[in-house]
């Protein structure tokens, strides 16, 4: 599983089989030209929560934060195999 953000500030919190990544945006434009002069500022904090598979290894979570993009992986716990499951396509017709 790759989960990929983007954002300056970030901190990761695991528990259990449930991720928790919070963040805080702050930015700021100063600009002059000739004799207009404007002045943009954009701030706010932000937190999203992921529930894990019960197969991920939380344990060996990596992280990595470059040019303002966060990307974590969470690798699956060895010995852990794909579920597969069957599911049913109907034609769209009445049932």
């Amino acid at each position: 599983m790759i989960i990929v953000l983007f954002s300056p500030l970030v901190s990761v919190a695991s528990l259990y089989v449930s991720l928790q990544i919070k963040g805080k945006r702050e930015y700021e434009q100063d600009q002059e030209e000739g004799q207009v002069h404007t002045y943009e500022r954009s701030f706010g904090s932000f937190s999203r929560s992921f529930q894990l598979p019960e197969s991920a290894d939380v344990d060996n979570v990596h992280s990595d934060l470059k040019d303002g993009v966060l990307t974590l992986v969470v690798p699956k716990k060895p010995g852990s195999s794909p579920q597969r499951r069957k599911v049913q396509v109907s034609s769209g017709g009445k049932q």
